[in-house]
């Protein structure tokens, strides 16, 4: 990395086609955050919500470079357990080769430096459910 960090928040809680002029416009990106964890199949969350895979999509979409899948865990909207979404996450980042960090809450983070890549909520998983 260079000197200079884009960084740009949007709000775009769901997929929508303005993504791609966005990021050919703006873009690219050198971190994107975006939400992953409050999708369901009731009416309405779907329309307002990214599945994990539409995260990826989006992060695709507006030229992202490193991205940080959010939201996770913060609250229960969706119908599933809670780890759901950061699982589906992994599958569809390493099927797309996104770069992705996924920090502990409070860990600091410096671009281009390791760190942030741990599986923190692996041992928080309780299988016997």
């Amino acid at each position: 990395m260079n000197n200079r960090c884009i960084i740009r928040f949007l709000l775009a809680l769901t997929w929508f086609k303005g993504l791609f002029e966005i990021g050919e416009r703006l873009g690219p990106f050198d971190l994107t955050f975006f939400e992953i964890g409050a999708y369901s199949d009731l009416k309405g969350q779907m329309e307002a919500h990214y599945t994990p895979e539409q995260a990826i999509k989006a992060h695709q979409a507006v030229r992202g470079k490193l991205m940080v899948p959010s939201g996770l865990g913060t609250f229960d909207l969706g119908l599933f357990p809670w780890y759901e979404p950061i699982e589906r996450f992994l599958i569809e980042a390493n099927r797309t080769s996104v770069d992705y960090i996924t920090p502990k809450l409070g860990e600091v983070v410096v671009l281009g430096k390791p760190g942030g890549r741990d599986n923190w909520w692996d041992p928080f998983i309780d299988t016997a459910q």
